[in-house]
Parts: structure tokens; C-alpha cells; sequence
């Protein structure tokens, strides 16, 4: 009931115990309330309101809400559209914690829709690279990831082999900077004897932007580097601002791991 509370656009604690008590006789028995003694439906009580979002604690509510959210995915045999995942942080804008701090979670989230199927609080004296694998670890329990795809920023892509040696997911990971070895192996590859497989160009208020994409199978030695992997492919976009004439690039260098999570090009 709290479900369809925010669904029909309470925002508040109080809004959602109002409409629950408010709500009509159909209400309790589409979604199944209880019968008091007299065998009349029964919503709950305004007091048990609260402590279903209190008691499991900010955690355990997280977990519960991304196990309803959550969609069991199973390992594709053949070739087809693989679920994807998405794990970013953010800050929770407007919330403060209890020691006066905004809080800072890594969540993971679908591709398809965005729900949010796990998440887990960052602390203040670390950041959200840890977490990556006890994020999906968790999420594992009631999202099955075997046959999933996880991307995340370069930040988590030193931990990105957990993914495929655990629970059995592939990757799709951006390399920077932050993995000095790695980079300078993928930007010594000749690149400019790979084909362009796809290619797009935008333009906007006073730029103009032009997108390509070129898709090469792993070499051994970067596969030694980064095990797992059987792709790489160079994201180049260079960004022409129009006036001043300025040229602006950017580059990423990204892994794709697993037999069958194949980019099409």
C-alpha cells in the first residue's frame, strides 16, 4: 500500500499514512489486507506506517526496494539484446545524514528504465571504487548478473575482472588515466588501420561534433594486462566550437568482456 501511496503522488510520510487510511474498501482487498475478527479488510495501522520504512533501517530498505524492482535475468544462449546495469555514486541532493553530511551512494541501475536495484552508502572516509564489488555481490542474491552487462566510469575499471570472476557478468569499461599501463598499451594500438565502424555527427548552438567508433578483438598482450576481455574499441570525439574556431578531443579506450557480449558495428 505503500507502494501505490507514492505511486498516486504522496511525497511525505504523513501523505502516505493518509492515504492509507483514506483509502476505500477495493484498496485493501486488490492488495491484499488482512481481515480483522469480523472478517472486515483492514488496513494498517497508522503507527505500522512508519516503521515499515524505519525498522529495516536506510539499508535494509534499499535492499527490499531493489529486490521488488529488480528483474531476474537468466544467461542468454544465443545471440540477443543482453540486460544491462548500470553503477554510478551520486550525491542525494537535498538529504542530510545524521552526522550532518549528504549522503553519497553507488547505485546500480537498469538500462532499460533505470530502476534502482541495489545501492549502498559511501562513507566519508572512503569513495565508491570498494564498493564496487559488494554492490553487485548483493544485488547477485536477487538480480542473478550471470549473462548481465555492468558499465560504470573509469574509476571502478581496476576492479572490474571481480565482475566476471564472481557473478558471472560481462563488463563494458572505460580506460583513462587512472590505469597509466593499461591506457598506454590500447593507445599504442594502430588505430589507424581499423576501420571506422560507425560514425555520427551533431551539431548545436555553436559547435559541431562529430562521434566514431572502431572495434578491434583484444590483442593477447592486452588480455594479459586485463583478463577477461575480448574486445576493445576507441571512442574519438572531436568537438569543433564554432566560434572562436577551437578544436577540443576527447578519447575513450573501452573493454567488453565476456564470449558473448559482442558489439555490433
Amino acid at each position: 500500500m505503500c507502494t501505490a501511496a507514492v505511486l498516486c503522488g504522496c511525497a511525505s510520510l504523513d501523505d502516505v499514512t493518509a492515504w492509507i487510511g483514506g483509502a476505500g474498501p477495493r484498496v485493501p482487498a486488490a492488495l491484499g489486507c488482512r481481515r480483522d475478527a469480523a472478517g472486515v479488510l483492514t488496513p494498517p495501522h497508522p503507527e505500522t506506517v512508519p516503521r515499515v520504512f524505519t525498522d529495516p533501517g536506510a539499508q535494509g530498505l534499499a535492499d527490499h526496494a531493489g529486490a521488488f524492482l529488480g528483474h531476474p535475468g537468466l544467461p542468454l544462449d544465443g545471440p540477443g539484446w543482453l540486460p544491462g546495469t548500470a553503477v554510478d555514486g551520486k550525491a542525494v541532493r537535498g538529504a542530510v545524514g545524521a552526522d550532518g553530511m549528504i549522503p553519497y551512494p553507488l547505485a546500480a541501475a537498469t538500462h532499460t528504465d533505470s530502476a534502482v536495484t541495489a545501492e549502498r552508502l559511501i562513507g566519508p572516509k572512503t569513495n565508491e571504487v570498494p564498493e564496487l564489488a559488494p554492490l553487485p555481490r548483493e544485488l547477485n542474491h536477487h538480480v542473478p548478473l550471470s549473462g548481465h552487462v555492468i558499465t560504470a566510469d573509469a574509476g571502478h575499471t581496476v576492479r572490474a575482472r571481480f565482475l566476471r570472476e564472481e557473478p558471472g557478468a560481462h563488463f563494458v569499461m572505460t580506460v583513462k588515466t587512472n590505469t597509466p599501463t593499461l591506457f598506454a598499451a590500447l593507445d599504442a594500438l594502430d588505430w589507424t588501420a581499423v576501420p571506422i565502424g560507425h560514425q555520427v555527427t551533431e551539431t548545436g548552438p555553436g559547435r559541431s561534433e562529430r562521434r566514431t567508433i572502431q572495434v578491434i578483438d583484444a590483442p593477447d598482450h592486452i588480455a594479459s594486462l586485463f583478463p577477461h576481455v575480448s574486445q576493445v574499441f576507441l571512442v574519438e570525439r572531436p568537438n569543433r566550437v564554432i566560434s572562436p574556431v577551437v578544436r577540443r578531443f576527447s578519447v575513450g579506450v573501452v573493454l567488453v568482456a565476456g564470449s558473448r557480449c559482442r558489439l555490433s558495428t
